[in-house]
């Protein structure tokens, strides 16, 4: 038997005992090439072995680490972290995957992507294909509903590592990164009320959304907590959800989205003297639709009407009137997820499972005082 073989299988017993014992971490090269009496080199040829069967994992600057979720009798080698996401058409996907690359790439560790199209099927096809091909970890942007929420439980359960990216789901025990939906909601809901706005109408998800979006819940919520907190009035008429069938549309056909909220904000706007000065959009894809229903009525933003979003996407910057919104942390959020990845790979046990990262309100120009105000002024 070669000396290189004999490490190996000295150094798969230790890996062993310190599994059992909890410890992930390896000593370092110089001690352990110490304790068994060989040079570096010899142990290094070693190591690489196991490197390549994905048993342990070198990380610069940390050490070498056991890679807790891979079996010792049936290992598969590879350095890749999958990325399911709904798609990767719009610049908020596109940052976070660049903070998730920018991340790993310091780890060794590639990104693959698979888009799901939006589709349950396709999603679950994807799933299925991170398991087979023995891919390290993936993170995970929940196509909705939630079709396949149990597949991925079981995933989880099995010891798959699992980061969830912009929502998660009650019962999953795995990390979800997001940015903070509630407080930056609640922020943009007071700054209108500072305006002097006391009727705020708010253009929230589908019916089928809200039951299972925790994002969307949070940013609602957010929304009549600011009006209670202010001691204001909440028309039910106020809050319009988005229609279900135009919402998967919309998943599959990106030009759908600027007309998606076309009649839900013409709902409003249809009120007469109960209209609301100030509408809040769940995110800021809905402003377009937003803005031609405001047009068709004769109506001016902000003069008339002032619009809030979510998100701070290159569309709200690019609009007639640019959007006052609620700038999403897409770089910051990729980052985390990178890490949490990375310590899920070489066996760190997260307690956290929920990950918020701040906000910040973006005020541009479909925002202003109410008119009795400026009258009064």
């Amino acid at each position: 038997m070669l000396l290189s073989d004999k490490i190996e299988k000295e150094l798969i017993k230790q890996i062993k005992q310190r599994r059992q014992e909890g410890q992930l971490k390896l000593p370092d090269e110089y001690m352990l090439a110490e304790q068994f009496g060989i040079s570096r080199k010899t142990l290094r040829n070693a190591l690489d072995r196991l490197k390549k069967r994905n048993i342990v994992r070198s990380i610069k600057g940390k050490g070498t680490f056991i890679v807790a979720s891979t079996s010792l009798a049936q290992v598969n080698p590879t350095t890749m972290v999958g990325m399911i996401a709904p798609n990767f058409k719009h610049s908020m996907e596109t940052a976070i995957v660049e903070g998730i690359r920018e991340y790993l790439s310091g780890c060794d560790l590639d990104l693959i992507l698979w888009s799901s199209e939006a589709n349950p099927a396709i999603e679950a096809k994807y799933l299925k294909r991170a398991e087979q091909i023995g891919i390290s970890g993936l993170i995970w942007w929940p196509h909705l509903p939630a079709t396949n929420h149990e597949f991925v439980r079981k995933m989880v359960e099995d010891g798959f590592p699992m980061v969830m990216v912009d929502r998660r789901y009650p019962g999953l025990d795995c990390p979800a990164v997001e940015p903070d939906h509630y407080n930056g909601m609640k922020e943009a809901v007071r700054y209108l009320i500072s305006l002097g706005h006391k009727k705020i109408g708010f253009i929230t998800g589908s019916a089928e959304q809200r039951d299972v979006v925790e994002s969307i819940k949070l940013r609602e919520q957010a929304y009549i907590d600011a009006m209670r907190e202010a001691d204001l009035y909440i028309d039910d008429r106020w809050i319009v959800a988005l229609d279900p069938d135009m919402v998967r549309y919309a998943d599959a056909n990106p030009a759908v989205m600027e007309i998606l909220a076309y009649e839900p904000v013409h709902k409003l706007l249809a009120l007469g003297d109960d209209r609301p000065s100030a509408i809040v959009l769940l995110f800021d894809e809905l402003a377009p639709g937003a803005l031609k229903a405001i047009k068709n009525e004769g109506l001016n933003v902000p003069e008339d009407i002032s619009l809030v979003g979510f998100n701070d996407s290159p569309v709200a910057r690019l609009l007639e009137v640019p959007l006052t919104t609620v700038k999403y942390p897409t770089r910051k959020v990729g980052r985390l997820a990178g890490e949490l990845m990375e310590k899920l790979i070489i066996g760190e046990k997260i307690e956290t499972k929920k990950y918020l990262i701040e906000t910040e309100l973006v005020i541009r120009n479909t925002t202003g005082r109410i008119k009795e105000l400026m009258i009064e002024d």
